[in-house]
């Protein structure tokens, strides 16, 4: 009997991100476990190819894994291409990092593909072809979610027109709860709503909440100052009904803060500890919402994306 090939290939396990951390809008990241999007990548003889679990645009320009491959293909005049599998495990339009993850993923695939024909990716290399990627799905190359799912942890997205830095900053140990509504928000909707001028008494304000929570793993005291967003929740916690309500109620039982996590409309309180988290759950359960939700839980700081062979 004839042995069917195998092609070999390489998974990546690109993890949910959290962007926009409290006063961090478009510079802070946090990785979290237990949710993750898995991207393999193997080769095949041209082009990019590309199946997902859930129903998403194959088209290579127009998907969030295939965009950053054929730019990877071309910049590199390779004479092979690529096959990607998606298999996606974090939820679409949910403020979660997904397309950042999709993308990161299939970078780092590809690149231990590519490693394999003696060609090595440096890691600002694959962080810009996987804001590549993330620009597909946001409109434009915004590297908080993407900096924090391929490094893991908590990190800053510093960029200017002539400057790029990762940085990996230290976190408190804490306890992530999000409530994830069945609904969506697309971060290019989220992101059109935002008013371009920002008042000089709240920029100061938010400074301060974004230093102390920088500071806050020498100092845990500084968190409950640090966990509030002054200037971007405002003006988006309309698009998720009982926003209010909900912040409220986890106020009230233990949250050091609680926020609205990347473009939404999934939401974030940040707790000391998983009991807390349970106790503030079951609070939230509580409550007459008139939509259905998801509550996932996660240890936090958290590793980055992980590779493994097949």
């Amino acid at each position: 009997m004839q042995k069917m090939a195998i092609k070999l290939g390489y998974t990546c396990r690109a993890p949910a991100t959290i962007a926009n951390v409290f006063a961090g809008f478009d510079i802070l990241g946090l990785a979290l476990a237990n949710l993750a999007d898995e991207v393999r990548v193997s080769k095949i003889d041209s082009g990019v190819s590309i199946s997902a679990s859930i129903d998403l645009p194959l088209q290579p320009e127009k998907n969030t894994a295939g965009l950053p491959l054929l730019k990877i293909i071309e910049d590199f005049n390779l004479d092979f291409g690529f096959e990607v599998n998606l298999t996606k495990g974090i939820p679409l339009s949910a403020g979660l990092g997904g397309s950042a993850a999709s993308s990161v993923g299939a970078v780092l695939a590809a690149s231990a593909v590519l490693a394999d024909e003696g060609l090595e990716l440096s890691r600002s290399q694959q962080l810009a072809y996987a804001l590549d990627g993330e620009a597909v799905a946001s409109g434009s190359r915004h590297g908080d979610n993407v900096a924090a799912c391929m490094y893991g942890g908590f990190t800053a997205y510093l960029h200017d027109d002539e400057f790029e830095r990762v940085l990996d900053l230290p976190f408190p140990t804490t306890t992530a709860l999000l409530i994830h509504p069945h609904f969506e928000v697309e971060t290019k909707t989220s992101r059109g709503i935002l008013r371009s001028e920002v008042d000089l008494n709240g920029m100061v304000r938010q400074q301060m909440r974004l230093l102390a929570l920088i500071e806050s793993h020498r100092d845990p005291e500084l968190l409950s100052f640090a966990c509030r967003d002054l200037l971007i929740e405002p003006q988006r916690s309309h698009l998720i009904p009982a926003f209010g309500t909900i912040s409220e109620v986890a106020t009230e039982h233990g949250a050091l803060g609680f926020t609205i996590s990347g473009a939404g409309p999934t939401m974030l309180a940040l707790c000391n500890t998983q009991a807390e988290a349970d106790n503030i759950s079951s609070a939230i359960a509580d409550l007459d919402l008139s939509y259905s939700y998801d509550v996932f839980f996660s240890d936090l700081p958290s590793s980055g994306a992980q590779i493994r062979r097949g």
